[in-house]
């Protein structure tokens, strides 16, 4: 598992700051970034996942409808792409990049053909719902 392997990894750098023959220093700024964004990265931030779920499954699956209430910005296409994530928090970085493409993304979706469209949206909703139930699973 990818997040236990990073686990790992920030353990033993922490281990490595400290061998126990000299007292322990005081953690720099720089360290505390370092820490605090390897963390962030890999912790699945379940309230944002069930509010990026809400949204997919909020998308219609009509392609008329699809497309009227996109060029409406009734809702935000970039719920369809937050899907494909891990779960993990993304970095500021790939945030942006992510807005960047908005625009490719809607593209994407725009030009394809009623079928294909209706198809991928309902993929994408059945990946929420799955997704959905493993994490009503965890709280179980």
């Amino acid at each position: 598992d990818q997040t236990n392997s990073n686990l790992t990894g920030i353990l033993q750098w922490s281990l490595k700051q400290t061998d126990g023959t000299s007292p322990a220093r005081p953690i720099s700024e720089e360290d505390k970034k370092f820490l605090s964004n390897a963390w962030e990265t890999m912790v699945r931030d379940e309230f944002k996942r069930v509010k990026i779920i809400a949204g997919v499954l909020k998308v219609p699956e009509d392609p008329a409808t699809f497309r009227q209430q996109l060029n409406a910005r009734r809702f935000d296409v970039l719920f369809l792409e937050h899907l494909s994530d891990d779960g993990t928090r993304l970095d500021k970085a790939k945030e942006e990049k992510r807005e960047e493409n908005r625009q490719e993304i809607e593209k994407h979706y725009l030009n394809m053909d009623s079928k294909q469209l209706q198809e991928a949206v309902c993929q994408r909703k059945q990946e929420a719902l799955e997704e959905l139930d493993d994490l009503v699973q965890l709280l179980d």
